[in-house]
């Protein structure tokens, strides 16, 4: 009996492996963050921001396409109520201005008003001050040499059809793809006047350069993360 109970005691029991726990991957979890890092927001139900996953959007930006100087040469005589000593200064601005890039012409179109706000000494025995605002028209078609990624737009497309059975009955076609004219911006002017003073009179020569910038829209595609709380 106890040579029996000696060779059981001694026989192990072989140990239970412990199973070794995957560590799960993020390496698209750190990419994506990296792109576009986590943002908190505080209070209500977007309190939190995922970056793991996202969807494609389309947006439509203005892009820029052109940039474009319009140099005018304006002469006027701008008469005085008063009889004139000396001109103090003249302040300009550009008002009621309308630009338009008529496609497919390729000339920009442009007419508006130079305002100017003239301060003069009056020839009296007081040489009081007086300020007179006028507006001086102008127009000008100024071809564009050059246009970086300018879409022109699509010819309509027409078409006829006949029937031999009924030679009086005529089919047509008509498509067209509809497309938006390029944005016109004026960016900086500048202005250089000459006076000469003609008793009640003031004889400007005026060189008006503006600067423009064209646009044109385009619809371009963006990642646009996904918030967690937000149901799919």
């Amino acid at each position: 009996m106890l040579d029996s109970y000696r060779l059981t005691s001694t026989i192990k029991q072989p140990k239970k492996k412990k199973r070794k726990k995957k560590k799960r991957k993020h390496s698209l979890r750190k990419k994506n963050a990296a792109l576009f890092p986590a943002q908190q927001y505080r209070g209500g139900a977007h309190s939190s921001f995922s970056v793991s996953r996202g969807s494609m959007h389309a947006i439509k930006i203005p892009v820029l396409i052109a940039r474009q100087k319009v140099d005018m040469n304006i002469a006027k005589t701008i008469s005085l109520p008063h009889r004139v000593e000396e001109t103090i200064d003249i302040e300009w601005e550009v008002s009621s201005l309308s630009c338009r890039f008529l496609l497919p012409s390729r000339y920009l179109f442009v007419h508006g008003m130079l305002t100017a706000d003239i301060q003069y000494v009056a020839a009296d025995e007081g040489r009081k001050v007086y300020s007179l605002k006028t507006s001086i028209p102008f127009h000008k078609i100024e071809p564009i040499a050059k246009a970086d990624r300018l879409r022109q737009p699509k010819v309509a497309r027409k078409a006829e059809y006949f029937f031999r059975e009924s030679p009086e009955v005529v089919q047509r076609e008509y498509y067209a793809v509809k497309h938006e004219e390029p944005i016109c911006e004026l960016n900086a002017v500048h202005i250089t006047s000459l006076e000469q003073v003609k008793k009640a009179s003031l004889y400007l020569q005026i060189n008006a350069v503006l600067f423009f910038r064209i646009f044109q829209s385009r619809l371009m595609e963006v990642l646009a993360p996904v918030n967690k709380n937000e149901s799919l």
